[in-house]
């Protein structure tokens, strides 16, 4: 496994852990009036908002290190554009004096941006050896 294997698996990990631990802390920051009146349906669609993408960055991550390397390259794709869209999203969201808790949610998509460009990397070089391998320069 090369070093850039280890960062890409690495940060994969972190961005599921990262988008996990922003749900959880979303949630306890809700008021209690306001998280009782969740229907539960409300409350699975926003925790799947949350924690959804990141661990397909995470589960994309692994499999692109360890196993089936197109797929997971897609699965890190796909979930890495929706964290980035969420974090865009959050951007452009006008929240008065909750810069903290935007800065919070914007690790993700820092860390997601973070994996996808090592992703290419990876890729990149993994197809050179492949060149290399079959005689072609």
């Amino acid at each position: 496994m090369t070093l850039l294997s280890r960062i890409e698996l690495g940060s994969g990990a972190a961005t599921g852990l990262c988008g996990l631990t922003v749900a959880i802390v979303a949630l306890l920051r809700t008021e209690p009036g306001e998280l009782s009146s969740l229907s539960l349906a409300e409350f699975l669609m926003v925790l799947s908002t949350w924690v959804t993408p990141p661990l397909l960055v995470a589960i994309g991550s692994y499999f692109h290190v360890w196993r089936w390397k197109a797929w997971g390259y897609v699965l890190l794709m796909i979930g890495g554009l929706l964290v980035l869209g969420g974090s865009l999203m959050i951007l452009a969201a006008d929240s008065q004096g909750h810069e903290v808790e935007r800065l919070i949610m914007l690790v993700p998509g820092g860390l997601t941006a973070a994996t996808m460009v090592v992703a290419m990397l990876v890729r990149g070089s993994e197809k050179r050896k492949i060149r290399y391998a079959n005689g072609r320069s």
